[in-house]
């Protein structure tokens, strides 16, 4: 079985996977929580520096973009 989540989700997991809330996320994004709370929904999309910003903080691209892959890159360790 193959399952399918929206950017928004997969920002949502990545913010998880590193553990950090919401309100201290977007600070590091440079965004309002409420404009995270919008990108996490789906109701706006993040932008490309955003996006640079998640793999610069540990993301792996390929699961942000495609959700294929592990959520974290490889190699990377928490708190690095």
């Amino acid at each position: 079985m193959y399952l399918s989540f929206t950017r928004g989700e997969r920002i949502k997991f990545f913010r998880k996977a590193i553990q950090m809330s919401k309100p201290i996320f977007a600070k590091c994004m440079g965004i309002s929580e409420r404009t995270q709370s919008d990108r996490e929904t789906d109701k706006s999309g993040a932008l490309h520096n955003e996006l640079d910003k998640m793999v610069e903080m540990g993301a792996n691209p390929e699961f942000l973009l495609t959700g294929k892959g592990a959520i974290l890159r490889e190699g990377f360790k928490r708190g690095s």
